[in-house]
């Protein structure tokens, strides 16, 4: 899919609704499979940019132990992290229970750390 422009892949798209079932049946099954695959990478794409537009100014402050999400919060784009920091990991109530934490600079403030 990677080689294939974006405009190609909304034409092959468009191609599964205007054949119908009975013509796709009847092609040859790679090309089938090529209108088929640019459907679906075409519908995500359309799902995943209204996603983003849906919840735009909102971001996940998020903690993650030896590459396992523990905790998570939803936080609004404009609050600093470091503000929900200690709450994530205190009320983790996973069985992974962190000793040691780190952060970039915007999860860290001089009250909690």
């Amino acid at each position: 899919m990677r080689h294939c422009p974006g405009e190609s892949i909304k034409y092959y798209a468009g191609l599964v609704q205007f054949y119908t079932i009975y013509k796709l049946r009847r092609m040859d099954i790679s090309t089938v499979r090529l209108y088929l695959l640019c459907f679906a990478f075409h519908r995500f794409r359309q799902i995943n940019d209204n996603l983003i537009e849906a919840f735009k100014g909102v971001s996940a402050c998020t903690v993650v132990a030896n590459h396992v999400p523990i905790n998570a919060k939803i936080i609004g784009t404009h609050e600093h992290e470091s503000h929900f920091v200690f709450d994530l990991l205190y009320n983790n109530t996973s069985d992974i229970k962190p000793t040691r934490h780190s952060t970039d600079t915007h999860g860290t403030n001089q009250v909690n750390f």
